[in-house]
């Protein structure tokens, strides 16, 4: 089972599998730069079958211990012409570049809740957004 569960339904650990940090990483775009960790998603895809096992411990440990490594946490911010004159500032928007390490850890714990959420009939009936086969 993924979930240890409490009588009342409450989420009180997540279960990290090989498969969920195989099918995170085949998210990733593989044209995607790297953020400040270093590690371009391309790595990360072409490599998927061995650093799956290394990416569940360290996502495993972030988990047990609360704590996110700091380097996780960082982002390259830069900005994006949108259109229009390129002297005025409100015609960029900021992107973020960030770990892709941290989007696979996000994917992963997101699959969780949302199982769990569904597992335990805790959304509302007419939540469409954001609900996989619900989504129009």
């Amino acid at each position: 089972e993924t979930f240890s569960n409490t009588e009342d339904g409450d989420l009180t650990d997540i279960e990290i599998l090989e498969e969920d940090i195989i099918k995170a990483i085949g998210g990733l775009n593989m044209n995607s730069s790297a953020g400040p960790d270093g590690i371009p998603a391309k790595f990360l895809i072409n490599t998927k079958d061995s650093i799956a096992t290394p990416l569940k411990l360290i996502l495993r440990k972030s988990l047990d211990e609360g704590k996110i490594p700091d380097l996780f946490k960082l982002a390259y911010v830069t900005p994006i012409h949108k259109g229009g004159s390129k002297l005025k500032p409100e015609q960029y928007r900021p992107v973020s570049l960030t770990s892709h390490v941290m989007k696979i850890f996000e994917r992963v714990v997101k699959r969780n809740i949302m199982k769990h959420l569904i597992e335990q009939n805790l959304l509302n009936p007419g939540q469409h957004g954001f609900v996989p086969g619900k989504e129009y």
